[in-house]
């Protein structure tokens, strides 16, 4: 995530009428330098396909600057949550998508 600003792409991932809150962060890569990971929350009552997010940040941000990874959660503050009060892998909130 080398010269990536994440305050950029969470303002871009944002500006999407369907996304409520948005945070970045960087996660290890197999290949070399991290990947970026998109943690999402939806405006309440509206629904978003992870590619359809990334087919929308691909033509306003740079490649290198494009989430490999979006997590579409709940709620952001979930994830400050103790555990055992996240949602469960096999639910929607707590999918991880690989779009790479």
């Amino acid at each position: 995530m080398k010269n990536v600003s994440a305050l950029e792409v969470e303002q871009a991932i944002q500006k999407h009428p369907d996304v409520l809150e948005a945070a970045v962060y960087a996660v290890p890569s197999e290949l070399a330098e991290d990947d970026i990971m998109a943690s999402i929350t939806l405006v309440e009552g509206r629904t978003l396909k992870e590619t359809a997010l990334i087919e929308n940040l691909k033509e306003n941000l740079p490649k290198f600057a494009v989430p490999r990874y979006v997590k579409n959660r709940s709620g952001i503050a979930q994830d400050r949550n103790p555990p055992g009060k996240e949602k469960g892998a096999g639910s929607i909130e707590g999918s991880v998508r690989n779009l790479g």
